[in-house]
């Protein structure tokens, strides 16, 4: 097996910093950064104007997969070939998918 290597920020990038509703939820300082981080989404969702809602969206990325790396060998419009041969052909054994 190959070395594991850390494929997204610690956290997942969230920044470390005060909330207004640390006063609040974690005066002592003993929740970690993304409990603080819901709680001060709650806090802005229960002071909000009626019709405002704050949500929160998380947007990831994978590292290069094993299909990136075949892509890359067999060139783009062979792999989208393959795709679609694979994706709207269903029922073919491995044997006839092999390259």
């Amino acid at each position: 097996m190959g070395t594991m290597l850390e494929t997204t920020l610690p956290g997942l990038g969230l920044i470390s910093q005060p909330y207004e509703s640390d006063r609040t939820f974690d005066p002592d300082g003993d929740n970690t950064d993304w409990e603080r981080f819901a709680a001060y989404l709650d806090h802005l969702n229960r002071n909000s104007h009626p019709g405002t809602k704050y949500k929160l969206i998380y947007a990831a990325r994978h590292g290069q997969g094993y299909h990136n790396v075949k892509e890359s060998e067999v060139g783009t419009e062979a792999w989208e070939v393959c795709v679609v041969f694979v994706l709207y052909r269903p029922g073919y054994t491995a044997l006839a998918l092999s390259w």
